[in-house]
């Protein structure tokens, strides 16, 4: 009976300490887990505090310092035994923190593309910008993150596409030594600064312009050289005319001059000349005696004489028969002459 009594209190008395024992350890692991549970809420705030309140888009007044503190306390807590409960709390937290911290670095590098504000740096490329917007398009349950950047990403790379435009057309207008080429014009010159005004950043703007200048410079110099040369050719034109038209003055002077007439020189006209053969009275000799033959002639001497006066006074008057031609009486004086040669012949003779 005692022995039973005594079985019977050191049951009772282990069930107590038992009992005891875990009572005290759901008051410890209570303690803890409300201990545990306080320091999860404040890190659980800060982790909330990253993003907007609907949780798509990260804040934007977060710092590194934050960053950095937050990460801290994730790794003070991992060295800490927490409950299973609390461990599974942290895991979600701590992806929301990285999350963040990837999405602040992805945005951090999207803003450093921009030298200034909406200016891309000059040397960025397309392909930066391709593996950039990879990156914003990873965060899908981050609407506003993702239009926010993907619209910074097509600004920029407007000006890439501007500035990869403008530099391509004005390196070719250089060869291989950076000569300008032979090909290059001034409506080249135009385009190239027209591709090069609507870049943003001024220090590529700037070398674009020296470039289009050195081109100016070459063209002007090309302009210059070929209107020398030009007025070097009409100078050797004019002179080769000069000399030719020297040169046919010379001829020209050595060839013996012919009179240059206006009007044809009048011919003098032979005066007008009419001869009217003598007036002769002559009777044959007859047998009557030599008295008479001596009067006779003597008579017709005289009268011969006289016609052959008035015939020559008519000659030197030349008075001729009005409405003959000229020709005419020209060519009929020359066979009276004859005539009257012939017929003095026999008066003198006579």
């Amino acid at each position: 009976m005692k022995g039973k009594q005594f079985y019977f209190l050191l049951i009772s008395l282990i069930l107590v300490g038992v009992g005891s024992v875990f009572l005290y350890r759901q008051r410890e692991e209570q303690r803890v887990l409300e201990f545990e549970g306080y320091e999860i809420a404040a890190i659980e705030s800060r982790i909330e505090s990253l993003y907007n309140e609907e949780k798509t888009d990260i804040s934007q007044n977060i710092s590194e310092e934050e960053l950095e503190e937050i990460s801290i306390i994730f790794e003070e807590l991992d060295e800490k035994k927490l409950s299973r409960r609390s461990r599974d709390r942290i895991k979600g937290m701590e992806a929301d923190f990285l999350t963040a911290v990837f999405m602040m670095d992805t945005e951090k590098n999207v803003k450093e593309i921009f030298v200034e504000t909406n200016i891309v740096m000059k040397d960025l490329k397309e392909e930066e910008i391709d593996t950039l917007e990879i990156d914003v398009l990873t965060f899908d349950n981050m609407p506003l993150f993702i239009d926010r950047n993907i619209e910074l990403l097509a600004y920029a790379r407007q000006q890439v596409v501007t500035i990869n435009r403008a530099t391509e057309f004005v390196e070719g207008l250089f060869d291989e030594d950076r000569n300008v080429l032979e090909s290059a014009t001034r409506e080249d010159e135009e385009e190239a600064l027209n591709l090069i005004e609507p870049i943003l950043n001024e220090e590529v703007k700037e070398e674009l312009t020296l470039q289009v200048d050195q081109v100016n410079l070459v063209l002007t110099q090309r302009e210059e050289q070929l209107a020398l040369e030009e007025a070097l050719r009409q100078q050797q034109e004019a002179q080769e005319m000069q000399e030719s038209e020297e040169t046919n003055n010379i001829e020209e002077s050595n060839e013996p001059e012919e009179p240059q007439y206006t009007n044809p020189p009048a011919q003098p006209t032979p005066p007008a000349q009419s001869w009217t053969p003598p007036s002769q009275s002559w009777t044959p000799p007859n047998n009557s005696g030599a008295d008479e033959d001596i009067s006779g002639s003597g008579n017709g001497q005289t009268d011969n004489t006289d016609g052959l006066t008035d015939s020559e006074d008519d000659e030197e008057n030349g008075a001729g028969s009005p409405g003959e031609p000229e020709n005419n009486e020209n060519d009929s004086s020359g066979e009276e002459n004859s005539k009257e040669e012939e017929t003095r012949a026999p008066w003198g003779a006579r």
